[in-house]
């Protein structure tokens, strides 16, 4: 295992093979700069899924088929909501 897996906290083909799937699933793209987010992500999320490691849920996640309620509880783990266009109404100068 590399150094850089080690920081990031899953074995690399299992990070490989799941940032795949959430692309392909989900459209989310998550370049090597981005693995530590990912996995915090994945993480944030393990519990919702009733796991307390995240390489439990990440080998659960990579295996098992996805229904609508675990791409959602995904979703709103790996995104970001912006929320600064609800802000200030007509006051943007964007």
């Amino acid at each position: 295992m590399s150094e850089a897996a080690i920081k990031i906290g899953l074995p690399e083909e299992l990070l490989s093979r799941l940032v795949t799937t959430v692309s392909d699933r989900m459209g989310l793209h998550f370049p090597p700069h981005r693995y530590k987010d990912f996995v915090d992500g994945i993480g944030a999320v393990a519990g919702e899924f009733g796991f307390n490691d995240v390489t439990e849920c990440a080998e659960w996640l990579a295996s098992t088929e996805w229904s609508r309620d675990r791409i959602e509880a995904l979703a709103g783990c790996l995104t970001i909501g912006e929320t600064y266009f609800f802000r200030n109404a007509g006051n943007d100068t964007r």
